[in-house]
């Protein structure tokens, strides 16, 4: 194989790896529109807690954080399904829901539906899944940012356009 299609090869991959982890990134394009203008999601947020079952425990959940971001949001209403009872009853104060959750026997669960009502889209439904375990729940060491994948693929999408403009001009003569 000559050199040229070696670089050329390599670029086209650069670049196609730039756009794959920009649409894996980019999930916008799971929205459509209603017949009233309102955009529908295609998938609901959802949120999973477990909490040690002899001890329960506080959470604060950010809401505007699981809706997409040119959400317009105008309230909340809250519903709750399960066995797991509340040292505080779940609440909303500025986008946030806050809970604290009693001690109680292993395994007991309960969802806290958040619905999201807002101007420019349907009611979207926020679940939190609660549920009390005998085994404590370990904070991750490390997670992806998604704003530094967005950046690391527009900088290989940048390398494969200038990569495939460098061989052309370079062995297309």
């Amino acid at each position: 194989m000559s050199m040229k299609k070696n670089w050329e090869m390599l670029c086209r991959f650069v670049l196609l790896a730039g756009v794959i982890a920009f649409l894996f990134k980019d999930t916008s394009f799971l929205t459509y529109a209603t017949s009233d203008g309102k955009k529908t999601l295609d998938k609901f947020p959802s949120v999973t807690q477990t909490y040690f079952y002899a001890t329960g425990g506080a959470d604060t959940i950010n809401l505007m954080a699981l809706l997409p971001e040119d959400c317009e949001l105008t309230s909340y209403a809250l519903s709750y399904v399960g066995d797991v009872t509340f040292h505080s009853a779940p609440t909303v104060i500025d986008d946030k829901l806050l809970y604290t959750v009693d001690a109680g026997p292993k395994d007991m669960t309960g969802t806290i539906t958040v619905t999201a009502m807002t101007d420019n889209y349907t009611d979207i439904p926020i679940t939190v899944n609660l549920k009390l375990s005998d085994k404590k729940q370990v904070e991750p060491g490390y997670y992806i940012d998604t704003a530094w994948i967005a950046n690391i693929s527009r900088i290989f999408i940048v390398l494969g356009i200038l990569g495939l403009a460098v061989c052309r001009r370079r062995y297309m003569k």
